[in-house]
């Protein structure tokens, strides 16, 4: 501006890098708003002077390490064995098991059971849509039994409406609980992908100012890479809130809620000391409460070749042997000769599963089930799982029936019949 004051014009280069110049410092003042703003806004959340601001929510609220043994199911049976609903129900004389809900949950919503053998991708839009949906059509029958139960005044029909009520109320729990859950997953995730945009960023901005004597265009460009990088800076910091924000959620939600009466009663330091001792209590007791990991295998080491009567050791180990251990012949059923050869020992009608093909791709198993319910009748009131497997270090997708009472080998034959792959197991 200067130099247009005196020299009464600028170059075309000298003209787009103050244009340059004027766009980085207007995109600079609206990053510098909407800070200004956020801070105000979270100063009116926490009640205190802004000069004073001190960060002790993330000592509280956040988890550096969310720990990956704890699955959707560890939640859930937390929230079964704390949440005030299910003492509640017990109390008005319906006292569930934990697998009583789970089984109502994959009876109403049979597609959960597939997606928890297949495990599942919280990224997948398929998977997201279908728990979404999922969460809102189970509000909306929540809603619809407890209703039933309120405006009916005949006592004979008020109990049974009064289980379903509970039954659903159940199937919500575990849904919140797994809704939460992802919110956590999908946090962990977004603050991964953004933290590594930050690291390149970082590392194009080093590179371009080790540049000597850099041209006006790539002067606006280092500068348009540092504004760029303290947008993501302040989304990354937006993710970590929203992760707080989630875990706290997902910790709430299995039935760890420090507040009570009593508690809200207290002076604000108190309430703030015992939410922190109970917080990181609950978090203990959960960590502990999760089921022990399979060990793994046991590898060979060196450690006998540092004794000093190793030898001795190894030749008295030689000369008295330990005794050997019973083994268990098992009793070898009769198999079919070959692949479509029908099934004749009558105990094959006892196996309560029954395999109908094992896929590379696991929308090929879902086309061979519709194509199977259209040729065979028998199909039509079934519900079929897609078991993922390893077989030979390649991931395998097998489609099954299960049924307790087994049943499967008169439909096997007739597929055995039709050429139609069919295993009882």
């Amino acid at each position: 501006n200067a130099k247009l004051e005196r020299a009464g014009k600028l170059s075309p280069s000298e003209l787009n890098y103050k244009k340059g110049l004027e766009v980085g410092l207007l995109k600079l003042k609206e990053l510098h708003d909407a800070l200004t703003f956020k801070i105000v806004e979270y100063s009116h959340l926490i009640k205190a002077e802004p000069k004073d601001l001190r960060l002790e929510g993330r000592m509280f609220y956040e988890l550096d390490d969310f720990d990956k043994k704890l699955t959707v199911k560890a939640f859930q049976s937390s929230a079964f064995r704390n949440r005030n609903e299910f003492a509640i129900a017990k109390e008005m004389g319906k006292s569930y098991a934990y697998v009583e809900v789970e089984r109502n949950l994959i009876k109403k919503y049979p597609e959960i059971e597939r997606m928890n053998i297949n495990g599942y991708d919280v990224e997948s839009p398929v998977y997201a849509e279908g728990l979404e949906k999922r969460a809102y059509n189970l509000a909306l029958a929540l809603v619809d039994k407890v209703n039933a139960y309120k405006f009916n005044q005949k006592e004979d029909q008020r109990k049974p409406l009064r289980i379903k009520a509970f039954d659903e109320l159940g199937i919500a729990i575990f849904t919140q609980v797994e809704l939460a859950y992802n919110l956590v997953r999908l946090s962990d995730i977004d603050y991964g992908i953004i933290s590594k945009q930050i690291v390149d960023l970082k590392k194009e901005i080093k590179e371009m100012e080790r540049g000597y004597k850099l041209t006006s265009d790539a002067q606006v460009m280092l500068l348009n890479k540092k504004i760029k990088l303290l947008e993501m800076e302040t989304k990354q910091s937006e993710i970590m809130g929203e992760r707080a924000i989630a875990i706290k959620a997902i910790y709430f939600y299995a039935g760890f809620s420090p507040f009570n009466r009593t508690l809200l009663k207290g002076e604000i330091k108190d309430i703030v000391g015992v939410l922190k001792t109970a917080f990181n209590k609950d978090m203990v007791e959960m960590l502990a409460a999760v089921p022990e990991q399979e060990k793994a295998e046991e590898t060979n080491d060196n450690n006998w070749a540092k004794k000093e009567n190793w030898l001795e050791e190894l030749m008295n180990a030689k000369n008295n042997p330990p005794a050997a251990k019973a083994v268990k012949v098992a009793v070898k059923e009769d198999m079919p000769d070959d692949a479509f050869a029908p099934y004749t020992n009558a105990s094959y009608n006892d196996k309560k599963v029954m395999q109908l093909g094992s896929y590379a791709k696991r929308e090929n198993a879902d086309l061979e089930w519709k194509m199977l319910q259209e040729l065979y009748p028998e199909f039509k009131e079934l519900t079929p799982e897609v078991v993922r497997a390893r077989v030979d270090g390649d991931v395998m997708f097998r489609l099954i029936l299960r049924s307790e009472n087994g049943g499967f080998m008169k439909l096997c034959n007739k597929l055995r019949a039709d050429k139609v792959e069919c295993l009882l197991k």
